[in-house]
């Protein structure tokens, strides 16, 4: 449910506020999901959760890339740091730090991997 309210001291002239009512987490980050998807994708984020066809389209703006530039990233720094890591795809990544990296890119910055 969407439901206007919520924090009036935190509203401000120019803006309205809503609270967000979910019955479930999943619910609550699939919300969260869609709705940076909405403002972000124009500027390039909101990839994770989108078709891939929606990003390589926005992309192609700014080049003729065979992959999306996150890809290109990640295989990128994986030539260059993680060839000689040994159980470098069978251990998970930290999910605190894969959560800050995806929701840098959903917003359309360009972070780095160091």
């Amino acid at each position: 449910a969407l439901l206007p309210g919520g924090d009036r001291e935190r509203m401000t002239t120019n803006h309205e506020t809503y609270l967000l009512m979910a019955s479930t987490q999943n619910d609550m980050e699939d919300w969260v999901k869609t709705i940076r998807r909405v403002i972000w994708a124009p500027f390039g984020g909101g990839i994770f959760g989108q078709k891939l066809e929606e990003t390589v389209r926005y992309e192609r703006r700014f080049g003729n890339k065979l992959a999306p530039m996150l890809v290109e990233q990640c295989v990128d720094f994986i030539r260059q740091w993680g060839l000689q890591e040994e159980g470098l795809f069978r251990l998970p990544g930290q999910a605190n730090l894969v959560k800050e990296l995806q929701d840098a890119f959903d917003c359309g910055e360009k972070p780095s991997f160091d």
